[in-house]
């Protein structure tokens, strides 16, 4: 068995959002202008992507699987990688608060208790920062523990959150944390089109 398994995950386009509201599954994104199109040249390049020793994956969500597909036409490879979905790698799942301003939920009594403590209470509908990272760090275990031993690699498109919740999984921290220390200087960044790469041991 390979002992590493390396973990690729990559934010996705950037999202039109000039009304600063939080969105879910569906808002409008970049895929066409030149500055996304040298992003997924370069992450063409540099993704493994070899047939049968690595895995590609996506979040279900339109503006990360896109970004999937465009990386993957810039392989110009025969044989691309099939893309597998994977809705345990969503972006945190806010409730009530999906679709409206920051501006305008603060005094939302649903909502309120969330923003006073993101870690631990969850908005109505939605999920807290803990029960995210538990997502997700649930998820890289399972890959790390049940992908085939000949699989080197697993590149996940995804969103600024669950990357930042994996990082936290991955160095033992709490995700509120990290979001709450996002200019340390080893605090990777998690901006759109952002790459974070983690390395599990297998043998642990």
């Amino acid at each position: 068995m390979t002992k590493n398994l390396r973990f690729h995950l990559i934010r996705h386009v950037p999202v039109n959002n000039p009304q600063g509201v939080w969105y879910g599954r569906d808002v409008e994104f970049d895929t066409s202008s030149v500055y996304v199109a040298a992003y997924f040249n370069q992450l063409a390049a540099k993704l493994p992507h070899d047939e049968g020793v690595s895995l590609w994956v996506t979040s279900p969500y339109p503006r990360a699987e896109k970004t999937a597909k465009g990386v993957m036409d810039c392989l110009h490879i025969q044989d691309v990688p099939p893309l597998h979905i994977n809705a345990d790698f969503v972006e945190q799942q806010y409730g009530v608060m999906e679709g409206r301003r920051h501006k305008d939920i603060k005094d939302d009594p649903r909502v309120a208790p969330y923003l006073q403590d993101m870690w631990g209470t969850p908005p109505e509908g939605g999920e807290s920062m803990h029960m995210l990272q538990f997502r997700i760090g649930s998820a890289l275990n399972h890959y790390a523990k049940n992908l085939p031993e000949q699989i080197n690699d697993v590149v996940i498109f995804t969103h600024g959150g669950v990357m930042m919740a994996a990082f936290a999984h991955a160095s033992g921290q709490r995700m509120i944390d990290v979001f709450h220390d996002k200019k340390a200087e080893k605090t990777p960044s998690f901006s759109y089109v952002s790459t974070l790469e983690l390395t599990y041991d297998r043998c642990q």
